[in-house]
């Protein structure tokens, strides 16, 4: 499931993980004061309140957005926005991916109402298009449901050793992803999972046997932690014959990791950035969605083409893709006059413009 962890964050998980994701001071929720008989908020203050979709979603109820619109009497749009709320808290979530993507669609605002138009004739293009970018606002897909009292972590008060046992299960729920852990790559993970809150638990799981302690990578400064499947894998040697890419942001990608050897080496972490692997060699690396390429190989390389297949992606893609990828420059030349151009534009319908190629899907 997709699980809220901040206005506009969010990270996925098991749902029998919650709890492992749930933030180190968090508080369990209680009932609103309409639902217990209070008769002042101050009751119920130092605690989370019970939302009232929470209550029309309770027992593991799942409703759409026009089924909550009536279990709870209220309109579509500020229940919409209400919905965001509760999500980025980490209270509730919905059964499909394509509910956030319509968020990030309308920047998760729900309008009140579409744009009213008058009059007839050319006039109905324009309100069926308002209409239909108010209908787009509202959070459709799927159907929400509550992240109930197990998965929120809520309950009873953890003695020392409960607190313990969940730490190490973050540490073996991280080793499953990295298989090996250092203090910068914890830097970017949720508060629950920080170097500074594991330490003592990778530490006694290294007495226990379960984990190995060791310099693994060099470029790396500090003690680092390895699951014994991993020492294992990296004994054997990794994979050279596969070839990928990434977004710079990936929790895979070696971008903003803060490493000295990889100063300058890598993009940025942001979004319109991206890299491309053969085995474990950075061999192109993207800035700005392709205007500006670095590569690593000889224009007449054999894998050229299936090392550019994301910008074929950005142009084919389900969710929002684009129209044109404008490539700049290649190598800090004019992307028009590099000798890579005619590589990089065979897969594609091709301008050529001011020194600039633009790639466009070819059909």
């Amino acid at each position: 499931a997709w699980i809220g962890c901040g206005k506009e964050r969010l990270t996925f998980g098991f749902l029998s993980d919650r709890d492992l994701l749930q933030p180190p001071n968090a508080t369990p929720a209680t009932p609103a004061p309409e639902a217990t008989g209070a008769t002042s908020a101050t009751a119920v203050a130092p605690e989370r309140r019970i939302d009232q979709l929470e209550r029309a979603l309770s027992g593991g109820v799942r409703l759409g957005l026009h089924q909550l619109a009536d279990a709870t009497g209220q309109e579509t749009g500020p229940l919409g926005q209400r919905l965001w709320e509760l999500a980025w808290q980490g209270r509730l979530s919905n059964t499909t991916f394509l509910a956030v993507r319509q968020g990030i669609l309308n920047r998760f605002t729900v309008p009140e109402s579409a744009a009213p138009a008058t009059g007839g004739g050319p006039r109905r293009s324009g309100r069926r298009r308002s209409f239909e970018r108010w209908q787009s606002s509202r959070p459709f897909a799927g159907t929400w449901f509550v992240l109930g009292a197990d998965e929120q972590g809520g309950g009873e008060e953890l003695d020392a050793l409960d607190r313990e046992e969940l730490n190490k299960d973050r540490v073996r729920l991280l080793l499953d992803r990295y298989g090996v852990l250092f203090r910068e790559l914890l830097a970017r993970e949720l508060p629950s999972f920080t170097w500074s809150r594991l330490f003592r638990s990778l530490r006694l799981m290294e007495l226990s046997g379960e984990v190995v302690s060791g310099h693994f990578f060099e470029a790396i400064p500090g003690l680092q932690f390895a699951s014994r499947s991993a020492v294992q894998e990296l004994s054997r040697g990794l994979p050279e014959d596969s070839i990928y890419w990434m977004s710079a942001v990936d929790p895979a990608a070696p971008c903003g990791l803060g490493l000295a050897a990889f100063k300058g080496r890598f993009p940025r972490r942001l979004p319109s950035n991206h890299l491309v692997f053969h085995g474990d060699r950075p061999v192109v690396l993207s800035r700005r969605n392709g205007a500006e390429l670095s590569i690593q190989v000889a224009p007449d390389h054999p894998h050229l083409e299936d090392y550019l297949v994301f910008l074929k992606t950005f142009l084919t893609r389900h969710f929002r893709p684009l129209k044109s990828v404008r490539i700049e420059s290649i190598n800090g030349q004019p992307a028009a006059a590099s000798p890579y151009a005619a590589s990089v534009a065979a897969p594609f319908a091709v301008t050529r413009e001011a020194g600039v190629l633009r790639l466009r899907r070819k059909y």
